[in-house]
């Protein structure tokens, strides 16, 4: 079962968001896939099809 997480981080002043995403295996705690976006909708799902099944 994987866990998914986000963290933003500013670029230039606070103009630029910038978002990480990470999943993370509960069992493991161990990062098996992440992508950096600007929190559209689609960001979690590119997270997740990144990562094999």
């Amino acid at each position: 079962m994987l866990e998914l997480d986000d963290i933003w981080s500013c670029v230039q002043k606070n103009e630029h968001k910038r978002w990480m995403w990470a999943a993370m295996c509960r069992r493991t705690r161990h990062i098996v896939a992440f992508a950096l976006g600007d929190r559209s909708p689609r960001d979690p799902y590119s997270v997740l099809a990144s990562h094999p099944a």
